[in-house]
């Protein structure tokens, strides 16, 4: 059974209505309180920006649309996923719009998952690449002016540079590049006076046991979150067997977004505070592991897995924003 047969047009249109449905319940009902803030290392995060919840929604759910057609194109351009791309985008967005801590006023999160799949499409094409130090340095100042607004863009940065060297374009001047972009941003800030250096600080972070809440709708996004990490994990394993004896290239790029998740799922953990800052991206990966799973595997009546699975992270939804 192909991916297309799996969902289909008709699937993904559905997933769409689903999401844009979603956003405006989001946009109608207030946003719901949750246990985590935002953090910049020098500049005020997406949070504290001066636009009005009603608009920072819309904002949000034009980035969420931003980044899905990126994964859409990013897929069909180095085929990660074999076959039709309709669970992959499909899931993504939906996924993405049943945590009510993304749907609501802008967050670093919707922003970070497109930085990061912008990051992975130069990457991605530079496999073998003699010199790749202008590629890396683009991925490095994007890193580098992420952090700005937001710390948890620092934890991102060790990926593209494993993933470089899995890419056999790591050498000495990319390397140099990298560094130069990471620093670029910070340089001219600092350098030209843009930024007072009263402005910098270092990042807080607290891990999950340090932050407990009794109110059911974060405990409900919290089981929503966790639920999402485990099956990443275990259907990540499960493809990479599949995956191990195929195109060396698709799999190498999984490989990439397999530790792309791992990281995220550390940093969610260690991280809880800033767990905001992560979602889109766990979901953009759990996406990608579902999506893998449908094309690697002859799975019967696929399409009742995913709506069930849907119907399940929508049920969150309703719960998180109406504490039922």
């Amino acid at each position: 059974m192909t991916l297309r047969q799996t969902m289909g047009r008709q699937g993904i249109t559905l997933a769409v209505i689903v999401a844009l449905a979603l956003w405006v319940i989001a946009l109608i009902v207030p946003a719901v309180a949750a246990p985590v803030s935002d953090f910049g290392i020098c500049l005020p995060s997406p949070n504290l920006w001066l636009i009005s919840p009603e608009w920072g929604t819309a904002v949000n759910f034009v980035i969420l649309g931003g980044a899905t057609t990126l994964l859409w194109w990013l897929n069909k351009e180095y085929s990660f996923v074999p076959g039709s791309d309709t669970v992959l985008t499909g899931m993504f967005l939906l996924l993405a719009s049943t945590n009510r801590w993304i749907t609501g006023p802008l967050t670093a999160s919707t922003v970070m998952v497109l930085a990061n799949l912008i990051c992975l499409a130069i990457l991605f094409g530079c496999y073998r690449k003699p010199n790749a130090s202008q590629e890396l340095f683009v991925i490095a100042t994007i890193m580098g002016i992420g952090s700005m607004f937001q710390y948890a863009f620092i934890f991102m940065i060790p990926v593209y540079i494993v993933g470089a060297i899995m890419m056999k374009c790591l050498g000495a001047k990319s390397l140099t590049g990298f560094l130069m972009g990471l620093v670029a941003p910070y340089w001219v800030a600092a350098g030209l006076g843009l930024i007072p250096l009263e402005n910098f600080r270092l990042p807080h972070i607290s891990p999950f046991v340090m932050g407990r809440d009794n109110d059911f709708s974060i405990f409900a996004g919290l089981v929503a979150v966790g639920l999402c990490g485990v099956l990443t994990i275990l259907l990540a394993l499960n493809n990479m067997v599949k995956l191990y004896a195929g195109n060396t290239r698709r799999r190498l790029n999984n490989n990439i977004l397999n530790l792309l998740g791992l990281v995220t799922i550390a940093c969610i953990i260690t991280d809880y505070h800033n767990m905001t800052a992560y979602l889109a991206t766990l979901y953009m990966i759990f996406a990608v592991q579902i999506a893998n799973l449908f094309a690697l595997h002859d799975i019967r009546r696929g399409w009742i897995w995913l709506l069930s699975l849907s119907a399940v992270y929508v049920a969150g939804f309703v719960v998180m924003t109406f504490n039922v």
